[in-house]
């Protein structure tokens, strides 16, 4: 586990609720897998003592992808302290075909970097939105994943 600054290098919002955060990390964070999640703080002080758990959902270029709520403010240039990766990568079988990835009640955001690994290794992905999961909004989905709602 390694813990660094970070800049936030965009904020873009995806939807009525969601914003993805694109951030500027180190090496060492940006090896982080599916599965593995960040312990971040936005202050230099330890109040609030406990860190945040930030989950990727996805890698571009020198940047993570990490989806937050719209009722958090943030801006380009601003610092986190990341603590991370934590966790341990979600393994891919090679003789996989497909993916069925299913969210009861929660966000998919936690399955939303599995499914980009899936579809970057060629296989197909179904995202089963079941109950509450039903609330989340599509709009920042890729065109990949077919979605049934339950």
């Amino acid at each position: 586990m390694h813990q660094a600054q970070a800049i936030i290098e965009r904020v873009r919002r995806v939807s009525a609720t969601t914003q993805y955060l694109d951030i500027a990390v180190q090496k060492p964070h940006y090896n982080i897998a599916a599965g593995q999640l960040f312990l971040a703080r936005m202050t230099e002080s330890l109040d609030p003592y406990l860190r945040e758990p930030w989950t990727p959902v996805r890698r571009e270029g020198s940047s993570v992808i990490v989806e937050r709520p719209v009722t958090q403010n943030f801006a380009p240039g601003d610092v986190v302290n990341l603590l991370g990766p934590v966790g341990k990568p979600i393994p891919l079988r090679e003789a996989a075909h497909s993916l069925l990835l299913i969210a009861y009640d929660s966000a998919p955001t936690a399955l939303l970097m599995l499914a980009e690994t899936a579809l970057a290794k060629g296989l197909s992905v179904a995202l089963a939105l079941v109950g509450a999961a039903l609330n989340y909004s599509l709009e920042a989905l890729p065109q990949e994943i077919r979605n049934y709602p339950g």
